[in-house]
């Protein structure tokens, strides 16, 4: 019965209580329990109307996206990953949906072949918030490396190559190598075929760079030292560009990076400096000849000239130490050389400055005036020569010999799973002949 329904009776009911001859207790009485009776029905009803309203209770606030970076690269591989919380700060991820420019994605990871900018959407319940992320510019790169420039011409020893991808990880069992076009088994190669022989490798539909390498004489590979540092926004467009080089024009490119007041910084970039008349960042040397200018054709022409002294050199990790094995191979008589044996590191990651945030034609184009956790590669840690090298003795360097060589040093302070060694050759003020190896 509905509560007007019980008013309208115990109207009624009064009205003929009072209209009937009764005593004045009695009626009295009466009267209360008609008053307890409606108080009870106007309690009941109201009960009533509270259990049946089944409007869900729907909470108004505010909602957050997050992510865990800025901006990824348009590789398919970079990954980011988002968060939605409500605005209690509890983490509202699993029962949201997310929406990347319009198009609902699995989960709460994305990851894009296609450069721009994106808007990222969260919704819950009625509620929804979105933010903006980048994809930056990719290039994918391989480069490809030998533990050697040269070899004699008796085919016994043996040219091992190796493949890396743009972030340096090692691709050599995935990688298929062709020396003078031809496909080999597998990375090694040997030759008793006298002069150059040129190697290239492809990865994943990538293509590298032609590396030369030489038997029974030595193409001459190109030191580029890069002056750089960590807040110097014009650098990391430098270094993008000599990976350009390296990964595009000729494999025989080697690069040091050498850091200077940052997190990097190497302990005597103050005699370079003095030596070599630096005065700014960023800075690039060919062959430590300061004159040298370094462009495509240069690189080229650099590279396409004979050494007639090779280099092979191995890097080996036991525990905190690393012992670099280098081997000088003559194919004529020398006086006057220096050896030069550095430790460099890389996969190293720390923020980056960039003035090249608002330039649409940069490859760090809307990355960030501050870009978060940017590798950093090449790095130069320390010297285990003299910073100008250390005299080898003329009769070590006699046509048709070989001279070996050994270093230790501590490597307990860098990233050990991802060092790599130079060796180069100094005569005369300028690089003659380096070479690149690594533990990657």
């Amino acid at each position: 019965m509905k509560k007007v329904g019980y008013f309208k009776t115990w109207m009624l009911y009064n009205k003929q209580v009072f209209t009937n001859k009764s005593s004045p207790m009695k009626k009295h009485l009466i009267l209360i329990l008609s008053s307890l009776f409606l108080l009870s029905i106007n309690l009941v009803s109201c009960s009533k109307s509270e259990s049946n309203d089944s409007r869900p209770i729907v909470d108004n606030g505010s909602i957050s996206i997050t992510a865990n970076k800025t901006s990824i690269l348009a590789d398919g591989k970079d990954e980011i990953t988002f968060t939605v919380k409500d605005n209690n700060s509890k983490d509202i991820t699993t029962e949201s949906k997310i929406y990347v420019n319009g198009e609902a994605i699995s989960g709460n990871t994305y990851t894009s072949k296609t450069k721009g900018e994106f808007t990222v959407k969260a919704v819950n319940l009625n509620r929804e918030t979105s933010i903006k992320i980048l994809v930056r510019h990719y290039t994918a790169k391989l480069y490809i490396s030998s533990n050697r420039t040269s070899s004699f011409s008796s085919g016994s020893e043996q040219f091992e190559f190796k493949a890396l991808d743009t972030k340096l990880n090692n691709v050599t069992s995935d990688t298929k190598f062709y020396v003078d076009d031809q496909l080999i088994d597998g990375h090694t190669f040997s030759s008793s075929t006298n002069g150059k022989h040129k190697v290239r490798a492809e990865y994943s539909e990538i293509k590298s760079a032609d590396l030369l390498v030489g038997v029974n004489m030595s193409p001459r590979n190109v030191l580029v030292e890069d002056y750089t540092a960590t807040w110097c926004g014009y650098c990391p467009e430098s270094m993008y560009h000599l990976e350009e080089l390296k990964s595009k024009t000729s494999a025989n490119m080697v690069i040091s990076a050498i850091h200077g007041s940052d997190e990097f910084q190497y302990s005597k970039i103050e005699s370079l400096f003095s030596t070599f008349n630096i005065t700014g960042y960023p800075t690039k040397i060919a062959n430590r000849n300061i004159a040298q200018a370094i462009n495509e054709n240069d690189l080229i022409s650099l590279v396409d000239e004979s050494c007639h002294i090779g280099i092979k050199s191995t890097i080996q990790l036991d525990g905190n130490n690393a012992k670099i094995d280098v081997t000088l191979e003559s194919y004529q008589t020398f006086t006057d050389i220096k050896l030069v044996v550095a430790l460099c590191d890389n996969n190293q990651l720390a923020d980056q400055s960039n003035y090249y945030n608002d330039e649409a034609s940069s490859a760090f184009y809307k990355a960030g005036e501050k870009m978060k956790d940017f590798q950093h590669n090449y790095i130069l840690r320390k010297t285990l020569t003299d910073l100008y090298g250390d005299a080898i003795p003329n009769d070590k360097l006699i046509q048709g010999t070989s001279y070996k060589l050994s270093f230790t040093t501590d490597v307990s302070k860098y990233n050990k799973a991802h060092l790599s060694a130079i060796a180069f050759l100094f005569k005369n003020g300028e690089v003659i002949n380096v070479l690149s190896v690594d533990n990657l």
